[in-house]
């Protein structure tokens, strides 16, 4: 991944603000696999984890609750996210 730059369409971890052997990172949805498509919640079907594997940072997607097939899966991006962004409830 990445280091972490301010864009529309990214977001920064880890979540808590601290850093990854002091950098920090962006999933930005311009690139990757599928899961870059996952979007926010306030009330998400998955929880992340941060596993350093073969010398890099990986993002796990964890199912919270059963998820049926079709659902959309869902992130809380965190409060970091939304500091600088307006949150649009549909």
């Amino acid at each position: 991944m990445k280091k972490a730059h301010d864009s529309t369409y990214s977001w920064s971890y880890p979540p808590s603000g601290g850093s990854l052997k002091g950098n920090r990172y962006s999933l930005n949805a311009k690139h990757g696999n599928e899961m870059r498509f996952v979007n926010h919640s306030d009330e998400p079907n998955l929880g992340m984890k941060f596993v350093f594997q073969d010398n890099a940072w990986h993002v796990i997607y964890v199912a919270k609750k059963e998820i049926a097939k079709g659902e959309q899966l869902l992130v809380s991006y965190g409060n970091q996210y939304w500091k600088n962004r307006k949150k649009v409830n549909l």
